[in-house]
């Protein structure tokens, strides 16, 4: 059980427990000021780890990002002729809501820098990777009034983390920044696994990914070994320990690869009969149990579960007919079921921010997206509407 403390909050006690929970990142305070994610603070550099070494996780948040943003922004549909609508100079809407998009999707929050321009007027916003941020302590009311941002948070001596103030801690309906300051936008989303910082939906699907990267890695292994079986190898006795070093050398060169998988066991004998080399080969037990006949099927399934995804039809994966008069029909059928599971959620988390900011901008219109058909050739409007984004105007980003 956590330590238990007591807020006093106008007659009201509040019982926080500071906990660990297994398989969770751990949450520490640093004497820094921020609130360290990770033993060593580097929780979101491990999950971009498992997305670049996990097809199956690589292609469910791709698609996930797909079919949150659809055929992008419909500007006929929101009745606009586009004027306003930059985000900032460098990229429109469509790729800002690429961006978070992506980050929602694999790490379960994203934050946007917000900086009010020279005007006085209208804001520019621009996408913040959510693996450079890092939450300050919340203040007496359970606030978060600072953030901090920094390139690497595995050398913050090289690297000064920079500190931000939020923009979160508003709540009289207006933004009122100072013109020229940067804030962070940090959508302050519930989770129950942690206070600080989110939790991706398929966080229950760690070990799954864990399993597919150590598979993948296994057949890369076996690959490099031209597929020869790993046995045991017994040498005469070597008459000193150069002799048996360079023998050791000579056989690895010849039979084994980079890493552990494949590899020989070589060993010794202490007697001096002239016996030849012996080799003996290692044998799984085929016949008792199936190692790695559906393992693979089991860890995809597990982690298309974990973000709601009903087919893996959807993310590329082969499968057969099953009834439908297309395979078109089994994908709009399948999306149809994801989103009413997970995708229309996560496309209201994250259009529902940019259509706060475009409310503070004085856009008085809603961003709507193009849906994603299958079967059908669809066409993007990559159009991008623009506030005054001239050099006078904007401010540069941080």
């Amino acid at each position: 059980m956590g330590r238990k403390k007591k807020i006093n909050t106008g007659g009201v006690s509040v019982v926080k427990l500071d906990r660990q929970i297994p398989n969770t990142p751990v949450v520490r305070r640093s004497a820094f000021g921020w609130v360290n994610w990770g033993r060593r603070n580097d929780y979101p550099d491990l999950i971009l780890g498992l997305y670049s070494q996990s097809p199956t996780l690589s292609a469910c948040v791709n698609f996930c990002v797909t079919a949150l943003i659809g055929g992008g922004v419909d500007y006929e549909a929101m009745e606009s002729d586009g004027v306003q609508l930059a985000p900032n100079y460098r990229y429109g809407y469509n790729e800002l809501i690429r961006r978070c998009a992506f980050d929602y999707s694999l790490f379960g929050g994203f934050a946007l820098q917000v900086v009010k321009n020279r005007d006085g007027r209208t804001y520019s916003i621009y996408h913040q990777p959510f693996s450079s941020v890092r939450s300050g302590e919340r203040d007496s009311d359970g606030v978060v009034t600072d953030y901090y941002i920094c390139r690497d948070w595995t050398a913050t001596s090289k690297y000064p983390p920079v500190k931000i103030p939020s923009l979160t801690m508003r709540d009289d309906g207006e933004w009122n920044l100072k013109a020229g300051q940067v804030y962070l936008l940090v959508p302050d989303t519930f989770s129950a696994l942690g206070d600080y910082y989110p939790t991706p939906s398929w966080h229950a699907a760690l070990g799954p990914v864990q399993t597919e990267v150590e598979m993948v890695k296994y057949d890369l292994r076996t690959a490099s070994n031209l597929f020869c079986p790993a046995g045991a190898l017994s040498l005469p006795p070597a008459e000193s320990d150069e002799q048996k070093q360079s023998i050791l050398r000579s056989v690895q060169d010849m039979f084994s690869g980079s890493d552990n998988a494949q590899q020989l066991l070589v060993s010794f004998r202490n007697d001096s009969e002239d016996e030849p080399i012996k080799f003996t080969p290692f044998e799984s037990q085929k016949d008792k149990v199936d190692l790695y006949g559906d393992a693979n099927d089991r860890t995809v399934d597990r982690i298309l579960s974990s973000f709601g995804i009903p087919s893996r039809s959807l993310i590329g994966l082969p499968l057969s007919n099953v009834g439908f008069s297309s395979e078109a029909a089994i994908l709009e059928s399948a999306f149809e079921l994801y989103n009413t599971l997970r995708g229309n959620d996560n496309r209201n988390a994250v259009v529902g921010v940019m259509n706060e900011c475009l409310k503070h901008n004085g856009v008085d219109v809603e961003l709507i997206l193009k849906p994603l058909v299958f079967g059908a050739q669809t066409t993007t409007d990559t159009s991008e509407g623009n506030q005054d984004i001239s050099e006078e105007n904007i401010v540069e980003q941080s």
